[in-house]
Formats: C-alpha cells, structure tokens, sequence
C-alpha cells in the first residue's frame, strides 16, 4: 500500500511540475478539448455563435493556468445580426466574464475576427501574459496587449487595455495560429516572437519580456516569401511556422510549398543554417501550404498540401519528411492522399496541431467546402515513427456529436521548455525542476545521488549513497512521455550508467526507483 501511495504521489507530483498551459483547447464553434487526464476528451466549446463569411480567418486561443485550470480564450464568432458583435467576440476568463472587448469596427486594432496567429504568452514568475497577435485590416502588423492573472481576484484581466503596434512589417498571416512562432528566451522567462515578411525574404522576431517588447532582429535569409496561387494573394497559404520542441530548430512552409529548416538561438534570437527540404522533389501543382508541425521527439515534420491535377481536380495530402534520412529521395513521404476513385480530394488538410498527449491533431475539411463542420478530428496516433507506421487515422477521434468548424484548432507555443542551465543567458535562476525525492515520508530534498556530466551527450553517470538500492532506472521527455526504463546497469561497484546515445538534444527527467522512495532530477542533453 506505501508504495501505490509512492507512485501515485509521483504522478501527481511530476504533473504538477509540467507545464499544463495548453491544455484545454476551445474552437469554433461547439467542441473542445480536455488534456487534463492524460488523453483528448472532447468537451464543449465556449466559443459559441453562427460563423461570419470571413471564418476563414479564425484562430482559437486559450490560456490554462500552470495547473491545466482554464484561464483565458478567445471568442472569435458570433451570433447574426452583426449589431450584436460587441457582447460576444473578445477575451473571456473562465466564468465567461469578458477581460477584453473586441472593436465593433473591423478597422480598429482590436477586432479578433481579423487576426492571425494569436498566442497567449505568460511569463514565468510575473503573473503577467502578452496576447500576441497580427491584425490583417491593419497592414499585417504585430500587435499586443499586456494581461494579468492576478487581477479581478485571480480571474485574470487586461493590465493597460490599449493595444500597442509592435512592427509596422506586413507579416505573411499563415494558416489559422501558423502566422507567428513563439519560443521561450533561453533565460526561461521571455518570449521571443518570429513572423516573416509578405512577398519577401526577411523574417522579423520580436522579443518580449514583462515590461517591454521590441524588434530584436530583421534577417533576410532562406526563401522569398511569395504565392504561387492567385486565389491566395492574401497571405492566408502562404506561411506557416513552428518550433520543435527543443526550441532550437524553427521550420517554415512557405506558398510554393518548400518546407524550408532553421537553426535558432534562444539567447540570441539569431536565424541561421537554411535548409530546404524539398529542393529537388517538390511537390508539382500545389496551391498551398496550410499549416505545419514537428514530431515530439523532433525528427519527423508534418505538413498538409493541397493543390490542383492538370486536370483541374482538386487534391489534398498529407507528407512526413524525416530529418534523419540521408536518402534523398525518401525525406519526403506521402502519409496519405485524401481523395476519391475519381481523383477528387474528400477535403482538405488544414489545422495541424501537436497535442500534450504526443498525438498530432488534423482539421480535415467535409468536402471541398472550406467553411464545412465535421463530428471528427483526425490523428497522428504515432508521429514520432516513420511512415507509414505513424498511424494516421482519418477522422480518428469522434467528437462526441459536437461539431468542429474550419479552421480553429488552438496553436499554443511549447509552454514546458524552460531555461537553457548554464547558458550565458540563464542569469534568472529559474529553474523549475530540481532534483526531488518522493518518499513514504513525504516530499524530500537531499543529495541522495549524483547525476553527471550534465549536459550530457551519450551517457549519464550515477553515484550515490543508496546506489545499492536502485531498482529501475527511467527516463521521461518534458511532456511526461516515458522513454527509457530499464534495470540499472553497473559499469563499477560504485557507479551507474545510463546510455542515451539517439536522443534529441533537450531537458529530460531522469527517475531512479530506489530502497526508500523515488528520486528525480532534471537532466539536459547537448
């Protein structure tokens, strides 16, 4: 019986350390999902009304707080007639008590059924959150407010409610939330924010700390950013972006479908190392590039394409492209063609999501119809494998009778990379994961044992007092995902090692079963 209590002390203790702010998800315009208990339960949207002729445009962001409580979303329909606009479309907390109005005038600079790429971004240790976003009936400019929440008695709130231009670029929107990436600074406590220039090919990032925010960097690398669809000429196709989940690895797919891989400085917020995947195999008569996505454990990308056969006919497929194939012709795999006997695309590939759970979600479009709702999300059961043995599962995940529109699936920032140990630029001191034992007594902190070298490359070494003792040996990713777990291996009377030779770089958790309890600590690998 002490030992369930143990191990069921450890789960909760090691969920409440992961960050669980993109946890529950909210989109138009009936369903939702709770990540809470460790899978997707749909749950019903509180982003509630009949979407406008420009749903198109819809992003659906929500906040939780460390905890997986919701926070804050967004509201980004809303009912007919329009003279009703001002009650329903803003930021809500989660009694639904507005934070933030929306303008009623689509050219103000607070209008969300005109935004792209919105993105709460909290601050650790502040208890404050810029609201991140690009405003397309204002020039594609980066905007922000600055929230809070610790005001309203804890409901959270908008600490100054004027939205302040951050750039005056026009910024390539993306599909849905695609338009900006958002990583956290190496100090684990700022944000920096990356968009690209239209018809061009700069990128700009942004930095944003709790007091201030600036352009940091104009960098004119990799590709010229421009259409290749003329019914895209607005920008809607013709970007997407994403962090993998070491924060050190930006991917774009740009409008003429080439999915292009940077390098990145967390502490610089510097782009470098352009490389484009696809150079000598592109993908013939594409319209578009919607949205994209790394694996979890960072070697795979996802994207969705669709386009025109010359014949007219509409198609929509999905490809992996793998990181660590040195076969050209086999970087890119087709995950699956979504079409009829006739050639004619079912629909269209759009929202692609990765969730806390290590599954990727995927809004497939019913029919051609872009705007159409659909009972289901499809799936990636198993992104972090090659294809085809991903598992992707068409309309894999019923929504329990509740409808989800396109676009709107979520696009939240990696909320768990924490700080860069020993960098130049970890001059915080956060650190969020010290070494803890959990034992029949209760929370503990002790030297029990010593973990080294850490950073570490191929292999981690293990001493301590109770080394006898050790039972298992286990190693989890920041998202809780169990990698290793193995009997202890002596390489001599007093010590231990652990191979992790293969391993991404990146923060892990290291996990030692032993005589007294469970000892856990952080440990980074280079």
């Amino acid at each position: 019986m002490i030992r369930i209590i143990i191990i069921l002390f450890l789960l909760n203790g090691f969920q409440l350390q992961a960050q669980r702010e993109g946890h529950i998800w909210h989109f138009a315009n009936y369903a939702g999902l709770d990540f809470n208990s460790g899978v997707a339960i749909p749950i019903p949207s509180k982003v509630h009304g009949n979407p406008p002729a420009y749903a198109y445009r819809l992003s659906n962001s929500t906040l939780c707080r460390s905890d997986g409580s919701l926070l804050f979303y967004e509201n980004n329909v809303h009912p007919y007639p329009d003279s009703a606009l001002d009650q329903h479309i803003g930021i809500f907390d989660a009694q639904d008590q507005v934070v933030k109005k929306t303008s009623g005038n689509p050219n103000s600079y607070f209008f969300i059924a005109s935004v792209y790429g919105t993105h709460f971004l909290p601050f650790r240790g502040k208890n404050k959150i810029a609201y991140v976003f690009v405003d397309i009936d204002n020039g594609s400019c980066i905007n922000f407010m600055m929230l809070s929440d610790s005001l309203r008695n804890g409901m959270g709130g908008v600490i100054d409610s004027a939205v302040r231009v951050l750039s005056r670029d026009s910024i390539a929107p993306g599909g849905g939330g695609a338009g900006l990436a958002c990583v956290r600074h190496a100090n684990g406590r700022d944000w920096w924010v990356v968009g690209h220039e239209f018809l061009s090919d700069t990128f700009v990032t942004a930095l944003f700390t709790p007091d201030t925010a600036y352009i940091a960097h104009k960098q004119r690398i990799g590709t010229f950013q421009g259409i290749s669809g003329t019914s895209f000429t607005g920008g809607g196709a013709g970007n997407a972006m994403r962090f993998n989940t070491s924060g050190n690895q930006l991917v774009r797919g740009n409008g003429e479908g080439l999915v292009e891989l940077y390098s990145f400085d967390r502490c610089l917020g510097i782009i470098s190392n352009p490389i484009t995947l696809n150079p000598s195999n592109p993908i013939p008569n594409t319209i578009g590039l919607y949205d994209i996505a790394f694996s979890p454990n960072n070697r795979f990308i996802y994207a969705p394409y669709f386009g025109y056969y010359p014949s007219q006919a509409l198609w929509a497929k999905l490809y992996q492209f793998d990181l660590l194939e040195t076969d050209t012709s086999m970087v890119k795999v087709e995950v699956v063609n979504c079409h009829n006997s006739n050639g004619h695309a079912l629909g269209f590939f759009l929202d692609i999501v990765n969730g806390p759970d290590n599954k990727i979600y995927v809004k497939t479009t019913s029919g051609g119809t872009a705007c159409r709702d659909s009972f289901h999300l499809s799936v990636i059961q198993d992104p972090d494998i090659k294809a085809p043995g991903c598992n992707f599962q068409f309309n894999g995940l019923f929504m329990d009778s509740m409808k989800v529109h396109v676009p709107g699936l979520p696009h939240h920032p990696d909320y768990t990379i924490g700080p860069i140990d020993g960098s130049p630029c970890d001059t915080l001191g956060l650190d969020e994961y010290p070494p803890i034992v959990y034992s029949a007594n209760g929370l503990q902190s002790e030297p029990v044992f010593v973990v080294y070298p850490n950073p570490a490359k191929d292999y981690l070494m293990i001493s301590g007092k109770e080394l006898e003792s050790v039972q298992k040996v286990r190693l989890y990713s920041v998202q809780g995902r169990l990698l290793v777990s193995s009997e202890p291996e002596w390489l001599s009377g007093s010590q231990q090692i652990l191979r992790i030779q293969g391993l991404n770089p990146g923060i892990y958790f290291l996990e030692l079963d032993y005589g007294r309890g469970v000892y856990r600590q952080k440990v980074w690998v280079e």
